[in-house]
C-alpha cells in the first residue's frame, strides 16, 4: 500500500529541472504528482505507481538528482521483505514478469507454453514462474472471482485450468519456486531494477547482502540461487525487453556472473568480461 499522506509532503527537484511541490491524485497505474518547471509553469507529473520505492516511502532514484534515502535504513527495509506474500505486488518487475505470464498462459496454455521453450534459455524461466507462488495467488484470486472481470486476461474457467496443470508439473529440484521470495538476488534484484538504489550505490547493496548471507557461491542452496536471478534476467531481457544492466551489475557485486542475451539474441551489457 503506497501511502498517500507521505506523497502529500514530498518536495524534491528532478534531474530536468521540474520541481514537485505536491500530491494531486492515484489512477489505477499512475501517481500524479504536482509540479513546478524552470520556467515556473504549473503542471501534473504523471508517474508510474508500479514501484517498489512508493511503498517503502522511498522516492526512485531515476527521479531526484542525487539520492534521497538512507542506505542503512533502505536496505533494512528490504531486509524486511524477504519472503513476504506481497512482495511481488509492491514491485515493478514481478508486477510486469506477472501479468506477462498471465498473458503467456492465455495464448498458450500451460503444456503449449511448456513445449514452446522447451530446450530454450527460458526453459527455466517459464516452469519457475509458472510454478511460483506469486503467480499461482494470481490464479487462485481469478478463479474465484464471481464473475468475469472486463480486465482480467483470463477467464475464471482458464484460471482454474491452469491451476490443475501446474499442480500436476515435476520440476527440477533445483529450481525450488516457494524459495523465490528468499532469494536475496530475487529480492534486492527487483529493488535494483525498480531503481530503489542509485547506479553508483548498487555496489553498496550487494555488499548489504554479502554481510547478511555470505558469499553466494558458498550457500548450500547456491544452484538454485543462481539458478533463480538468471531466470529473472532471461524473462526480464527477452520477454519484457527491459534492460537488465542493473540486475546483472548487482549480481556480479554478488560474486554472480550471468550471461545473459536479449531477445535478438544480443549479449547484454559486458558478458562475463
Amino acid at each position: 500500500m503506497i501511502d498517500e499522506e507521505w506523497l502529500k509532503q514530498l518536495r524534491f527537484e528532478m534531474p530536468n529541472g521540474i520541481k514537485v511541490t505536491g500530491f494531486l491524485g492515484t489512477g489505477g497505474t499512475t501517481i500524479i504528482l504536482e509540479a513546478i518547471t524552470p520556467e515556473g509553469k504549473p503542471v501534473a507529473l504523471r508517474v508510474e505507481r508500479f514501484n517498489l520505492a512508493w511503498h517503502l516511502k522511498e522516492i526512485p532514484s531515476f527521479l531526484t538528482s542525487t539520492p534521497r534515502y538512507d542506505l542503512h535504513k533502505l536496505n533494512e527495509k528490504i531486509f524486511a521483505l524477504v519472503g513476504q506474500s506481497y512482495f511481488e505486488d509492491m514491485t515493478g518487475l514481478y508486477y510486469y514478469v506477472y501479468e506477462a505470464m498471465l498473458r503467456l498462459l492465455k495464448e498458450s496454455g500451460v503444456q503449449g507454453l511448456l513445449a514452446r521453450v522447451r530446450d530454450t534459455s527460458m526453459g527455466e524461466a517459464i516452469p519457475l514462474f509458472l510454478c511460483s507462488p506469486a503467480l499461482r495467488s494470481r490464479l487462485v484470486e481469478i478463479a474465484s472471482l464471481p464473475s468475469r472481470v472486463p480486465w482480467q486476461v483470463l477467464s475464471r474457467k482458464e484460471a482454474d485450468l491452469a491451476l490443475r496443470e501446474i499442480a500436476g508439473l515435476k520440476l527440477s529440484n533445483n529450481l525450488n519456486p516457494e524459495f523465490l521470495r528468499k532469494n536475496p538476488l530475487y529480492v534486492w534484484g527487483g529493488a535494483v531494477m525498480d531503481s530503489v538504489y542509485s547506479d553508483a550505490d548498487i555496489p553498496h547493496a550487494a555488499a548489504f547482502v554479502r554481510d547478511r548471507y555470505g558469499k553466494i557461491i558458498d550457500n548450500k542452496l547456491a544452484a538454485t540461487i543462481i539458478g533463480q536471478a538468471g531466470a529473472v534476467a532471461d524473462f526480464a531481457a527477452q520477454v519484457l525487453d527491459q534492460d537488465v544492466r542493473p540486475f546483472l551489475k548487482f549480481c556480479k557485486a554478488c560474486g554472480v556472473i550471468l550471461v545473459v542475451f536479449d531477445r535478438e539474441g544480443k549479449l547484454v551489457g559486458e558478458g562475463p568480461n
